[in-house]
């Protein structure tokens, strides 16, 4: 939700006119002093008057003495290159926020993305220190002179009365009360942060009262640890929240303090939660800090994450420090993120899908952080190879060097301990090396654990997988037999959706050496099991591998078929998972239908899409495979520029080549790829080439998704708290708002009726909620919660994986119901029909979404209140053929 900024339009046209000159601009100033939000707040400004991009980085989780590359990681990229490379097109606003425990590696990112046009809008309490740097000091809100009748004109008062009427507090602004306002607001010095965690407060302590006990916290703060003034007013006013909490609420809050990014209730729950207690003490341990302004809620589809403010983290930290406990509460910590390792391990052993997926990407730094732990403190390996298993994911989402870095690490830590999980650990590390191109280190690996007696058909499965990843480029036959050794043992492990992966990388092997028959077979096997096991991601790269089998025979209708499943299948799933393979494989056959002069514009779209997404190895890759194209149709000269082009990148594909000979042949005559500076350079030439005269359509606005020829495309992407919306060829972004997610869901399901309580969050389409829940209601619900934990404990003690996710199933389902049915504080809800709530709620979301919407974008905002329904049920049904990429993506906050 937009918070409205009171009292600074003074610093924001100040900010306006140094803006305008571009390059770098640094906000400083004490925390809690309000750079963040007004660093925002002109951005949003600057967006809505000009339709300029802004891109934004909050750095305040990026851990101290952090590389550049975690903050263009921050950004939305693989790489500082990668950033450079997407934002020259983009052009606009890119806010570089909470720098100062990262100031080397923020001055670096700042270097390498300003440029003509662009304004790099910094937040830190010190300057970067950097050539060119113009600084702009935000100071404290005015505040009221003692004893002054202008109480009422001061912003400081302004700001406190507005948070003071949120909070729902009914405040008579007599004479009496407003002196005792102006007054608190001038014992916490007009830190915008510390009154509002002031005005938090009114709705049950009166501002008079609010003030003595301010003034306690600060004459005791500067009798015993004197800061500096504006520092102890921040705590103060922090002290006056946690000072009312009660003694397990203020531990739980501190205990938050070991967490440095966003998390759920479930993980909060095993860290912060008292031993012993349930997940409903929790929700109301959560709902009690949300309250009092000490704890973020953020609501993304059905999904709630909760973060501390930087200053709020530093305090529950120090707390949390103080009292002792820093130890035994990261040790909890730990615990909890290997029990969530087990756990995607185990999902992914059943099925890949999106949402498996989707919890191993999420809860990557917070793996790598239990890592570090680990390192630090564990006697044995055991935790850290398991904290390493999921990472498998990460290997394949452009992380595949920090993985291996990080798996050297721990081998070093425990040189060759005969721990368990090792076997495994190397398989992954021979993953992270083979998508990485560091063959040279694949094949020892993977030897060492295929000679191993004690390694599990799982650890065989993925070194034989990433064996033939290595021998793929050299040897086509030997490559096949490395990926039907590891059919075999995945199907031994039980390892469905590997083995049909595997046996997909084998068709295309078999096909490249010759046998395409054989291929084909097996690929027709790899599709049946897949529709029957429901595996969306196995039934992708079967059409892929088919669809190029068929593009190197000369059967371009075939092709086109497979492509199209591929495309359809790949939308349907509302993540651009396949999008990259799938833009090029279209080039790749346009290409060899209409020439490569008609495929130009498939070209462009596909390095866009690449550049745009941030993913180096990804532009690498399409670069390379367009240079193929070229030599392999007669376009020579096209070839050669498109070659001398490829930024420097081992990253592979995993599907087959479509002609190799040409690959090859180019890859013999190519030139040293060029340095890291001359990416940029080399992006134009690679557009000059494509026929964009190395303008081609700029990576901010390129069509993210694989639309068949005739049809359009458009996007929809969530980059943490804004969403960026492109329609008909251009591109807005957008505060985030509830109905944007709603709209998300939607437009991924096109032509599907989805039941409003589906878009708030549940699952039950029928019924009513019932009456209000009173305390014996409330009671029943808790013992269920206790006796449903204790049963989970048991299933996963007896290793009955069934029974434990039914009850899993059953207690998540209560939790939600409970967290629908209470307000914040535990205020039981409104009885009535929970459909009827659904229907109310998300038709309004939907629809002010839709209104914010056309307000910057008239087409689209046209475009949907023609084709969305709200209701009961809510549906999104096109006048026309329209593909879109739907993408969620939070940045670490």
């Amino acid at each position: 939700m937009h918070v409205a900024v009171i009292g600074r339009d003074r610093e924001l046209a100040q900010l306006a006119e140094l803006a305008a000159q571009g390059g770098v601009l640094t906000l400083t100033g004490p925390g809690g002093v309000g750079k963040t939000r007004l660093a925002l707040e002109f951005a949003d400004r600057h967006q809505q008057r000009t339709g300029d991009a802004v891109t934004v980085a909050m750095l305040a989780s990026v851990p101290v003495g952090a590389g550049p590359d975690l903050v263009a990681d921050a950004l939305g990229f693989e790489s500082l290159d990668a950033a450079a490379i997407v934002l020259e097109q983009r052009g606009g606003i890119v806010v570089l926020d909470n720098c100062e425990h990262v100031i080397g590696a923020a001055r670096a990112a700042a270097a390498a993305i300003r440029g003509p046009g662009r304004l790099v809008l910094v937040t830190s309490r010190e300057p970067l220190g950097m050539a060119g740097e113009r600084v702009m000091v935000v100071e404290p809100l005015a505040v009221p002179a003692p004893g002054g009748a202008d109480a009422e004109q001061s912003a400081a008062v302004a700001l406190f009365l507005e948070r003071a009427a949120s909070a729902g507090a009914v405040l008579d602004p007599t004479p009496g009360v407003l002196a005792d306002v102006a007054e608190l607001c001038r014992r916490l010095d007009g830190l915008p942060l510390a009154i509002e965690l002031a005005a938090a407060r009114t709705r049950g302590i009166a501002p008079g009262g609010l003030l003595a006990a301010v003034d306690q916290r600060l004459d005791l703060l500067r009798r015993v640890r004197p800061t500096g003034e504006r520092h102890d007013s921040m705590r103060a006013a922090i002290e006056v929240s946690t000072g009312l909490l009660t003694g397990a609420e203020r531990a739980f809050f501190r205990r938050l303090g070991v967490f440095t990014g966003p998390f759920d209730a479930g993980v909060a729950h095993a860290v912060a939660g008292e031993p012993g207690s349930d997940r409903l003490a929790t929700l109301h341990a959560l709902s009690v800090l949300v309250e009092r302004s000490l704890l973020v809620a953020e609501v993304t589809g059905s999904v709630t994450r909760y973060r501390l403010l930087e200053l709020l983290c530093e305090h529950a930290l120090g707390e949390l420090t103080a009292a002792g406990d820093l130890a035994d509460v990261e040790e909890r910590f730990v615990e909890a993120m290997v029990a969530i390792a087990d756990g995607i391990v185990g999902a992914a052993l059943a099925k890949w899908d999106p949402v498996m997926l989707g919890a191993a990407s999420s809860q990557y730094a917070n793996l790598v952080r239990a890592v570090e732990l680990c390192l630090s403190r564990d006697e044995s390996p055991d935790r850290s190879f398991r904290l390493l298993l999921p990472m498998f994911a990460a290997v394949h989402e452009g992380r595949p060097n920090e993985v291996w870095a990080l798996g050297q690490r721990v081998l070093a830590r425990w040189p060759g301990a005969d721990a368990p999980w090792r076997p495994e650990v190397l398989a992954v590390l021979a993953s992270a090396a083979a998508i990485a191109g560091r063959n040279d280190d694949v094949v020892p690996l993977a030897a060492e654990i295929v000679q191993d007696p004690a390694a599990s058909p799982i650890a065989l499965a993925l070194a034989e997988r990433a064996w033939g990843l290595a021998v793929r480029p050299v040897d086509p036959r030997e490559a096949a037999r490395h990926f039907e050794e590891a059919r075999l043992a995945a199907g031994r492990a039980g390892f469905a959706s590997l083995a049909l992966e595997v046996a997909a990388f084998r068709a295309g092997e078999l096909d490249l050496a010759g046998e395409v028959d054989e291929a084909l077979v097996v690929l027709a096997g790899v599709l049946a099991d897949a529709e029957e096991s429901g595996d969306v991601f196995a039934s992708i790269l079967a059409h892929l591998v088919s669809c190029r089998i068929r593009i190197r025979a000369g059967e371009l209708d075939e092709a086109a078929a497979d492509l199209a499943v591929a495309q359809a299948a790949s939308a349907a799933m509302a993540q651009p998972w396949w999008t990259a393979a799938i833009l090029r494989t279209r080039a790749c056959l346009v290409s060899l239908r209409d020439g490569w002069r008609g495929a130009a514009d498939q070209w462009r779209q596909a390095v866009d899409f690449a550049a745009s997404r941030g993913a180096l190895g990804e532009v690498a890759i399409t670069l390379r495979t367009a240079a193929a194209v070229a030599h392999h149709l007669g376009e020579h000269g096209a070839a050669e520029v498109l070659r001398a082009a490829v930024p420097r990148s081992t990253a592979i594909t995993v599907l087959p080549e479509l002609f190799p000979e040409s690959a090859v042949a180019l890859a013999a005559r190519a030139t040293p790829a060029p340095q890291g500076e001359n990416l940029l350079e080399a992006m134009r030439t690679a557009r000059a080439a494509l026929g964009g005269e190395g303008g081609g359509t700029p990576a901010a606005e390129a069509v993210h998704a694989p639309a068949a020829p005739s049809a359009q495309a458009a996007e929809l992407a969530q980059e943490g708290d804004v969403w960026r919306l492109t329609y008909a060829g251009r591109s807005v972004r957008i505060r985030d708002m509830k109905g944007l997610g709603d709209l998300a869901v939607l437009l991924g399901r096109p032509h599907t009726e989805v039941h409003a309580l589906e878009l708030m969050g549940g699952a039950d389409v029928g019924g009513t909620a019932g009456p209000v829940l009173d305390a014996t209601a409330r009671r029943q619900y808790q013992e269920r919660i206790v006796e449903l934990q204790r049963e989970i404990d048991e299933a996963r003690a007896d290793h009955d994986t069934a029974r434990a996710e039914r009850a899993e199933v059953e207690l998540d389902a209560l939790v939600a119901q409970l967290s629908e049915a209470f307000g914040l504080g535990g205020r039981s809800r409104a009885s009535g029909s929970s459909a009827e709530r659904a229907r109310t709620a998300v038709t309004y979301r939907v629809r002010s979404a839709i209104r914010r919407i056309g307000e910057v974008h008239p087409e689209a905002g046209r475009h949907f209140t023609n084709a969305v329904r709200t209701g009961t049920w809510c549906s999104y049904r096109p006048e026309h053929e329209l593909v879109w990429t739907i993408e969620r993506r939070a940045l670490t906050v």
